[in-house]
């Protein structure tokens, strides 16, 4: 692989920070830094070995990074993806699609959910938009697109925080909203049908 999208790089960089928070005697007053420690609460530090696999500082939300990036394998991650998290919950993974000059910042992101008949489904037109999608609700639940289609695209249409986040959660989202801008989407069903018409054809499945 190339370069790592920066965006992405920069995905990476904040889940270590909150898997190792500073310590919050010696940081100085920063909003961001400030945030970090807050979200990270009294987490156990993780296991060195399983670190060396995956980063999971935002677990709580449902990320769960891949340490590097690879390729996932499942029967239905599509061969030109590149996995970068999951979720922890039934196999479901997020990945960016090879475009033109390969994994790059416009790269959209696929969301693989195994055991759904329809497993791929196009969750963002990039990384940034991938993240404003669960900005409010997580990304656990963005399996329920594909086996709870209606209700979850009604959660992600109030655009306001689940109401059983907890407060690790909640901090978590509004860390990551506040590090990448983030603004939920306006019309979830809407851009999602639009990102399944540009995308869709061009997942490719493994071979049978």
């Amino acid at each position: 692989m190339s370069a790592v999208p920066k965006t992405l790089s920069k995905l990476y960089q904040l889940a270590r920070r909150v898997t190792h928070p500073p310590d919050p005697a010696l940081i100085e007053t920063n909003p961001i830094r400030e945030a970090v420690v807050r979200a990270s609460g009294s987490r156990v530090a993780p296991d060195p070995e399983e670190e060396r696999k995956y980063i999971s500082g935002l677990d709580p939300v449902g990320l769960i990074l891949l340490a590097p990036p690879r390729y996932f394998a499942y029967w239905c991650t599509p061969v030109n993806s590149l996995t970068f998290a999951h979720t922890g919950g039934d196999g479901c993974h997020f990945g960016l699609l090879w475009g033109v000059g390969g994994f790059t910042e416009a790269s959209p992101v696929v969301m693989t959910v195994p055991d759904s008949d329809a497993p791929n489904m196009v969750v963002g037109g990039d990384l940034l938009e991938f993240l404003a999608l669960g900005c409010r609700h997580g990304y656990f639940g963005l399996n329920g697109l594909v086996q709870d289609r209606g209700a979850t695209l009604e959660a992600l249409g109030r655009r306001d925080y689940d109401v059983e986040a907890s407060p690790e959660q909640r901090d978590l989202l509004e860390l990551l909203a506040s590090v990448f801008d983030l603004e939920p989407w306006n019309d979830p069903e809407t851009r999602l049908k639009h990102l399944d018409q540009e995308f869709a054809a061009s997942i490719k499945m493994p071979p049978t």
